[in-house]
């Protein structure tokens, strides 16, 4: 089947503007009250608290895992509906498109990889949650397919939240994890 990209520009277009003047009023800030300031602007994480977690943790799993899961149109408040135009740019689709492509390049690997060894194995440098990699585990488990995978990050929390979403799949026990660098 064709993939499903998420390709709507248009909120994009009409966000430019605000984008640009909101991204000065930061600079402006940062300059004038310093670099750790705790709200950027009350628009993007001031008043979403979904926003200001995944500013929080722009550098790690978690606001990969906000980006990948968000459910649109959950809260009808004025914060849901902020987080909704916000994770509807085009880098947060960006991210939830490239889950969809590593989904899909794991499967065409494995599929080439069928038959050939009694399991297909997958070893993940930096794999924070490996989301991608456990439910594509989950799919070929249902179709009794060996799948197995070492997972290699520094993060315990991402290791711990990986360890969740596996348990929920039904695949923990194909994986094995390591908390190292």
């Amino acid at each position: 089947p064709k993939m499903q990209y998420e390709k709507t520009k248009w909120i994009y277009y009409f966000a430019s503007p605000l984008m640009y003047l909101l991204g000065f009023w930061v600079m402006i800030k940062k300059i004038v009250f310093g670099k750790k300031i705790k709200t950027n602007t009350f628009w993007f994480d001031g008043a979403s608290p979904v926003c200001r977690e995944i500013k929080e943790n722009a550098q790690g799993w978690r606001a990969v895992d906000i980006l990948y899961n968000h459910c649109f149109c959950e809260k009808n408040d004025f914060s849901g509906k902020l987080t909704d135009f916000w994770l509807k740019m085009i880098n947060s689709q960006a991210m939830r498109n490239r889950l969809k492509l590593v989904k899909q390049c794991l499967r065409a690997e494995i599929e080439t990889l069928i038959g050939k060894d009694s399991e297909i194995r997958i070893f993940s440098i930096a794999s924070g949650s490996a989301q991608a990699v456990v439910e594509v585990m989950s799919e070929y488990k249902h179709k009794s397919v060996l799948v197995k995978a070492c997972l290699l990050d520094l993060d315990a929390a991402a290791i711990s939240h990986g360890r969740q979403i596996a348990e929920e799949v039904g695949v923990s026990e194909q994986i094995q994890y390591i908390n190292k660098n």
